[in-house]
């Protein structure tokens, strides 16, 4: 069974999952990186009450976001083509002359950059600060946090009405933790949901607004069950 607390210390159960993300907050899945957690994260994502989101305009889309493996932006590619290709824009070299460019789809993608804390600068070279991307880098160069930051940001870029993030603070260190958290708090505060899946409460049980705890020694068809539990 899966128990949520939330941050006034009430919990519930797995039948009132649907309650502990109630809409423009964040919400942390703390256990052990493996299938219950992957299940879970895939579970939740096809619930349609997370499709609601928080805000007055109705969005439908719900973003997977990953640094890495399937779903993550490709490590080999530039900050700058990973921009364009969010931006709906087809560099030269490739297919011939650059499309006209929307504004509206520019707008939502520097928003998006905005949101995730991150800012851009000219050049390929490396000792850049937290949080400022150069647009000719590889994004496997990038810090870990910068690379999860970023690829929430390509997601944020669709608006979606909610973003799954998994594994959004395994191997970093405390200060790198404290960012992504306090970002993706931030995040949800301003009107998209946000469930965050990672392996230790300390950070999450400072910036989540609620928590749920994976029974250690749950397989993936027991995380799987305590999301269809919930009704849509």
């Amino acid at each position: 069974m899966v128990k949520a607390t939330t941050g006034h210390g009430s919990s519930l159960t797995a039948d009132g999952f649907r309650q502990a993300v109630p809409g423009a907050e964040l919400l942390a899945v703390i256990g052990p990186a493996g299938p219950a957690r992957t299940a879970l994260l895939t579970a939740l994502a096809r619930r349609p009450w997370l499709r609601g989101g928080g805000t007055h305009r109705p969005r439908a889309r719900i973003a997977v976001v990953r640094d890495h493996g399937p779903g993550a932006p490709d490590p080999h590619a530039r900050v700058e083509d990973l921009l364009a290709a969010a931006r709906g824009v087809h560099r030269p070299g490739s297919h011939g002359q650059e499309p006209p460019q929307e504004d509206g789809r520019r707008d939502a993608v520097g928003g998006a950059l905005a949101a995730a804390g991150l800012a851009l600068a000219e050049g390929a070279g490396r000792g850049r600060a937290p949080g400022v991307l150069q647009r000719r880098v590889r994004y496997e160069v990038l810090s870990r946090a910068d690379q999860l930051l970023f690829a929430l940001a390509l997601a944020l870029a669709d608006e979606p009405a909610s973003v799954l993030v998994d594994a959004a603070d395994d191997g970093l260190d405390a200060t790198a933790r404290h960012r992504v958290w306090s970002r993706l708090r931030r995040i949800a505060e301003s009107g998209t949901t946000v469930v965050a899946a990672c392996d230790s409460a300390e950070a999450a049980g400072i910036h989540a607004h609620r928590t749920v705890l994976l029974p250690s020694g749950s397989g993936a068809g027991g995380a799987v069950g305590a999301a269809q539990h919930v009704r849509g």
